[in-house]
């Protein structure tokens, strides 16, 4: 009996090691503007193990992927109830604030898709895209700001104002390593 209290009280003394610094904050933030209505999204995120978190809605959010000896690629995968979003990078890092230009290739293999499903089912077409670090939350470690052209169910239609901002419960993977700062080799 002596032992089985002392080992209840041990897990007691863990699970209380295991508290979300960002209770309150979102994991992911997301808000964009189509058809002159704004749209958001939150995703609070779950704990995957002990020490890291993943959105509850799907997607890896920023990650690298070796190639071949010489090449490597970055991404940002984003799968929510509002928006699939794959963003590449040719280079194995995204360079802060940087424009990336987005051109989606019909003919292409590639899984580079950007849909979006709020308001309407739609391809992202073409646009831009910029990384971030430099956030206006204190709880974010990134941003992702953009812009896109849809082809919907109803012909064309833009996509503006557009921001994700991923929270620090993102620090599993290391992002310094995926965006570079311009001064940076």
């Amino acid at each position: 009996m002596r032992k089985a209290a002392t080992l209840l009280i041990a897990l007691f003394c863990l699970t209380g090691c295991l508290h979300d610094e960002y209770t309150g904050e979102p994991f992911i933030h997301m808000e964009y503007t189509a058809y002159g209505v704004r749209y958001e999204y939150e995703d609070w995120g779950r704990m995957w193990g002990v020490w890291s978190f993943g959105p509850i809605s799907g997607g890896n959010g920023l990650q690298s992927k070796q190639i071949d000896a010489n090449e490597s690629q970055a991404r940002f995968w984003l799968q929510t109830d509002n928006l699939t979003l794959w963003l590449p990078c040719d280079w194995r890092f995204y360079t802060d604030g940087k424009r990336y230009e987005y051109n989606a290739d019909p003919q292409s293999n590639r899984p580079y898709t950007c849909i979006l499903d709020v308001p309407e089912t739609a391809r992202m077409t073409k646009g831009w895209y910029i990384l971030t670090r430099k956030s206006t939350e204190p709880y974010c470690t990134y941003e992702i700001h953009f812009e896109f052209t849809c082809n919907g169910e109803q012909g064309p239609f833009e996509i503006t104002d557009g921001i994700i901002q991923v929270g620090r419960r993102f620090q599993s993977t290391n992002v310094k390593e995926l965006i570079k700062d311009e001064e940076r080799p």
